[in-house]
């Protein structure tokens, strides 16, 4: 299998869909999956196009299309949105820092990526898939050579949520 998961909830691959629905849980619900294998992000992109990022005015609403962490899971290049905005940002044993954001519409930020490139990573959304705009940049973070590719959705305090990608 490709994907693993961490938390209760529904994956479900449909009509060449991935549809992620988080359930109503104490506290908050997330739900995650990550490759079951590990990666070489050396000179590479990896990228994600969101179908449906599900209902952005609910508060504290998140939606984590594309991170790029290391094998623990612990630090890593992460992309994503919450109060229809979309962010970049880098995590580094726990500790986060926001790289920078911009307003996100559906159409104009269709497909998003991080790529690595000479040891800089390149925050990126895109209509279309061809031509990309650059969101944020900076510096590799972690070990390019073995690292796992997360995609999570949730909400604190916990309610029915969902985002769908193509399969």
């Amino acid at each position: 299998d490709v994907w693993n998961r961490d938390y209760p909830g529904q994956i479900v691959a449909s009509g060449g869909q991935l549809e992620i629905t988080t359930l109503v849980t104490p506290g908050s619900s997330f739900q995650n999956i990550y490759t079951s294998g590990l990666y070489d992000f050396r000179s590479t992109c990896f990228g994600i196009r969101i179908v449906d990022a599900g209902n952005m005015a609910i508060p504290s609403y998140q939606l984590f299309p594309m991170q790029v962490v290391d094998y623990i899971g612990t630090t890593g290049h992460i992309l994503f949105l919450e109060d229809n905005n979309l962010y970049a940002q880098t995590v580094i044993e726990g500790v986060y820092t926001q790289l920078a954001s911009v307003a996100y519409d559906p159409l104009i930020q269709s497909y998003v990526r991080i790529k690595e490139d000479g040891g800089v990573v390149y925050y990126e959304y895109s209509s279309d898939g061809l031509d990309w705009v650059l969101l944020a940049k900076c510096n590799l973070i972690i070990d390019p050579t073995i690292v796992t590719i997360h995609i999570e959705a949730g909400h604190y305090p916990s309610k029915n949520g969902y985002a769908k990608f193509p399969q």
